[in-house]
């Protein structure tokens, strides 16, 4: 073994020939997976963005201080391509760098930078072997759910629109992950391929558009006085112009909301519009896409193991509890704050709202229709 393994004080599926395989086939997204974990020998391969600099991995295995690993096995194929300087990137970790390695149960694997988890060790026994991606549909995430939920999963990953478009694709690109539970707020059309080729089960929660419209305003109101607490970084970066738009309303005055719609920019208006169609429907945030994407919309959410909307939340909470093998009392209640049932309400009287979100609404209407027609 040639690796060198690190005190942590120093610094912060698919065998190697299939990384060849992707990158020669022109996919540059499958940057990290796991080969194999045989108990007393791991195996995988991580590439960092770094084209000259060392791969590394994070080892956390609950028995001492992380370790730091650096890569000691050579991809070929990564020099051909063009993405790494000398293709040391595939690793061997065995009980020279773990110490009694086949008795860890609960061993992690991060990139050491930014802790993402490359790979988590569980028995299979211990958790649920499906695939699922719960489709984030509104601003404000459901990070209680997703969270109640990763015990009952090997592989973990939420917020993935936090990630970017190549960490995200290579994540729905693991091989030997028959475990894995995934959300994110993304754009479904640029990850429909993936989705469908490693046999994911998509789920979504909808919410009538009035009452999301009606959280992203007060969302963006309160960013507007200096309370961001609910947008990280990016999404304050992506909704500039509507926490300015926000931070100029009486949310509490139907007349000036009124005014505001009516006179709303085009710069405003592409802020708000039809945030569901759009993230089903579009490859780009700033597609506003066309009439035509409503019936696209719903023929992708016909393709989805679970739709629910959230007036509902019960009934969806125990199918994705069955999807899931989980038992639905440990997955939190999904309710709406009396704050934004308030402003929703006002909103539903708004012409010119329901102009903005008209997609929205239709495609609502008929994932409403169709669960009444279930009941």
């Amino acid at each position: 073994m040639t690796g060198r393994p690190r005190d942590a004080t120093e610094g912060s599926g698919a065998g190697c020939g299939d990384v060849a395989a992707g990158l020669s086939e022109g996919s540059d997204n499958v940057f990290f997976n796991m080969t194999s974990d045989v108990g007393d020998r791991i195996s995988g391969y991580y590439v960092p963005d770094s084209f000259s600099g060392p791969s590394v991995v994070r080892i956390v295995h609950g028995r001492g201080a992380p370790i730091l690993f650096e890569a000691n096995e050579v991809v070929p194929s990564l020099v051909a391509v063009g993405r790494h300087a000398t293709g040391k990137c595939a690793y061997t970790i065995d009980e020279s760098v773990v110490p009694g390695l086949p008795g860890i149960k609960d061993l992690e694997i991060h990139e050491p930078e930014t802790g993402l988890r490359l790979y988590r060790r569980r028995a299979p026994d211990t958790v649920v072997q499906a695939k699922i991606l719960r489709l984030e549909t509104h601003l404000v995430p459901l990070r209680q759910l997703d969270e109640a939920l990763e015990p009952s999963f090997q592989y973990f990953y939420r917020a993935m629109e936090d990630l970017g478009y190549e960490t995200t694709a290579q994540i729905l690109q693991l091989e030997n992950a028959a475990s894995i539970f995934a959300s994110g707020r993304l754009l479904y059309k640029t990850y429909e391929f993936f989705i469908e080729a490693r046999h994911f089960q998509p789920v979504c929660l909808l919410r009538n558009p009035y009452d999301e419209l009606a959280e992203r305003l007060l969302v963006l109101w309160q960013a507007g006085r200096g309370d961001t607490s609910l947008l990280d970084t990016r999404d304050t970066t992506i909704y500039e112009a509507g926490i300015e738009f926000a931070s100029t309303l009486d949310l509490a005055d139907e007349r000036q909301l009124r005014r505001a719609f009516r006179g709303m920019s085009r710069a405003d208006a592409a802020t708000f519009s039809d945030p569901l169609v759009r993230s089903l429907t579009t490859r780009s945030p700033d597609d506003m896409g066309g009439d035509d994407n409503v019936a696209t919309a719903l023929h992708i959410l016909s393709g989805f193991a679970l739709v629910g909307v959230r007036e509902r939340g019960d009934l969806f909470l125990e199918s994705l509890a069955a999807l899931a093998n989980v038992d639905p009392a440990t997955l939190p209640a999904v309710s709406e704050p009396e704050a934004v049932v308030e402003l929703g309400s006002m909103l539903r009287e708004i012409g010119a709202v329901r102009r903005l979100i008209e997609r929205d609404l239709e495609v609502y209407n008929e994932i409403e229709a169709a669960h009444q027609r279930t009941l």
